[in-house]
């Protein structure tokens, strides 16, 4: 019988994602430590933690039940496969202007439904949890390679809130900036204020603090990641 770290090695192989950045890709997703991905796979594990597996299939684009227990199709409807159909849906959101995967960069005010540049359709089953208030955003910049790169889309609902290691878009109240980052959450300062950091996979970009000091918030959590597959040369 196929084990959880079984099934994540075929979903990532059938993703496409080279093998010697798939631990890498997975830390980068769940927070695990590389180390903690390595033995996943080294001990051929059945046990990784339901909130890992989460993220990973959210990512991927996969059932979250298949991962678990290998119980019905991977496939929930993705970008990612080639030539699959996929469900349809009547509905559609809006796509934004750029959001920047770097330096933040100013967007329009995303809950106006109409504002997009153009819209992309939802399939059933993301359509099923989706907000009204959700929206698409086109990526920019390269501080989220190598797993969201320039010409991406990704599908945003304000009304999701996020886990740790989720990724989001979050605006700077100073300049009314935005910027597509991993949320990672510090707690609370001395005054019992919640401040959080907006984390770049990409180590050549540093991390925003977000706090009374440096004011944001969170437009909305990351729920759909569209990948480009013909990029510009």
């Amino acid at each position: 019988m196929k084990t959880q770290a079984s099934r994540l090695q075929e979903l990532v192989n059938k993703r496409g994602v080279p093998a010697r950045e798939q631990k890498r890709n997975l830390e980068a997703i769940t927070s695990v430590s590389y180390e903690g991905v390595r033995q996943w796979f080294a001990k051929d594990m059945n046990t990784i933690s339901g909130a890992a597996l989460d993220k990973i299939a959210r990512v991927y684009h996969c059932r979250l039940e298949w991962l678990i227990s290998g119980t019905g199709e991977m496939d929930a409807g993705d970008s990612y496969t080639n030539g699959r159909e996929t469900g349809k849906s009547a509905r559609k959101v809006p796509v934004l202007s750029c959001v920047e995967a770097g330096s933040p960069k100013q967007i329009v005010d995303a809950y106006l439904a109409g504002a997009g540049m153009s819209e992309i359709s939802i399939d059933r089953e993301l359509e099923q949890g989706l907000s009204a208030e959700s929206f698409a955003l086109v990526i920019s910049g390269d501080s989220m390679a190598p797993e969201y790169l320039e010409g991406d889309i990704v599908v945003v609902d304000p009304s999701v809130k996020p886990w740790p290691g989720d990724v989001v878009v979050g605006l700077l109240s100073t300049d009314n900036e935005a910027t597509i980052k991993k949320y990672r959450s510090r707690g609370n300062d001395n005054d019992g204020h919640h401040f959080f950091e907006l984390v770049p996979i990409n180590p050549d970009y540093h991390t925003i603090t977000v706090s009374s000091a440096n004011p944001g918030h969170i437009v909305g959590t990351v729920v759909e990641h569209r990948r480009n597959l013909r990029r510009r040369r």
